[in-house]
């Protein structure tokens, strides 16, 4: 069925040229009050495409426009989406948006209601309420909510990723999109795997700038490397007292690091204790063979 007016407000529209002079001469005669869409009909993916180019955004129903410099022109570009995980979380996330765009509030609060009416989760209160928001549970529910409504909308508009990847939570969203897992599954995935996380012993991460061999000497028995994520983006991952015994040494050797927004020492042997109860969910989702090339962020190969 064809979208109601409104449903996408925002409309790009781009047009190129053999020269940056000619398209800055373009942009120039566009009418401003004409209709974006209009435009983006009329300059649309239907013509060819020259060297030089370049595109305007705004919402079909106000004047304003944000216009880009002009740039080379690129034929062909393979998207990837990205899903983060915990730590990435913010109150009211994904509300603004929502209330602006109809595709994706359409999918956003069908996954509110899901894990409302099936594991009595009130997303929507939590991201009104900070300290709701960074319990774990609450936390991943709203990251893989806010993740997957937003992916599959943005598929709607034609922007297929060539591959998908995610990190820890967002390793799960990834898989829901390459087609491994179903939404239900992978909602049951997170609601459990989240539960169980938040009953292991509370702890800290931190994420320190510098090298692993210089890292490394600093850790105790408590505190763990957690992820190497670039040669000189590391987290530690550990006990309270251990991380803050590693943040003093830090600052004595005068080397960045920033407490992550987390309640617990994820991806730490902390969380050992809730694998096997995990393992016992996992083996009920039927999975099902990807349909978009999904790397691993552990390997940084195809899964």
């Amino acid at each position: 069925a064809k979208p109601e007016p409104g449903f996408d407000p925002w409309v790009t529209v781009r047009w190129s040229a053999q020269s940056q002079g000619a398209v800055i001469r373009i942009g120039e005669t566009l009418p401003p009050s004409a209709s974006l869409r209009d435009l983006s009909y009329t300059l649309g993916p239907r013509r060819e495409l020259h060297p030089w180019a370049q595109a305007t955004t705004g919402m079909h129903t106000l004047p304003k426009r944000q216009t880009s410099e002009v740039r080379r022109a690129v034929a062909k570009t393979k998207l990837v989406f990205c899903c983060p995980g915990q730590g990435s979380q913010y109150p009211t996330m994904g509300l603004e948006l929502s209330q602006t765009w109809p595709r994706f509030a359409a999918k956003y609060q069908k996954a509110i209601k899901h894990f409302k009416e099936t594991y009595q989760l009130d997303l929507s209160a939590s991201l009104a309420d900070e300290a709701l928001l960074h319990q774990t549970q609450y936390t991943q529910a709203n990251l893989f909510v806010l993740e997957w409504a937003l992916a599959e909308s943005l598929r709607e508009c034609d922007l297929e990723p060539f591959a998908v990847l995610g990190h820890s939570l967002g390793e799960i969203t990834a898989g829901t999109l390459a087609g491994i897992f179903s939404f239900t599954d992978a909602a049951h995935l997170v609601y459990h795997r989240a539960r169980l996380m938040q009953k292991t012993p509370r702890g800290l991460m931190l994420a320190v700038r510098c090298h692993r061999t210089q890292l490394e000497p600093l850790l105790s028995m408590d505190c763990e490397l957690a992820a190497e994520n670039t040669l000189q983006g590391l987290v530690a991952s550990g006990t309270a007292q251990a991380i803050r015994d590693l943040e003093e040494k830090l600052d004595a050797l005068v080397i960045p690091h920033r407490r992550l927004n987390v309640s617990n020492a994820f991806h730490s042997s902390l969380m050992e204790s809730v694998l096997e109860e995990f393992r016992t969910v996992f083996d009920t989702i039927a999975l099902r063979p990807p349909q978009l090339p999904l790397y691993s962020t552990v390997t940084g190969k195809l899964l």
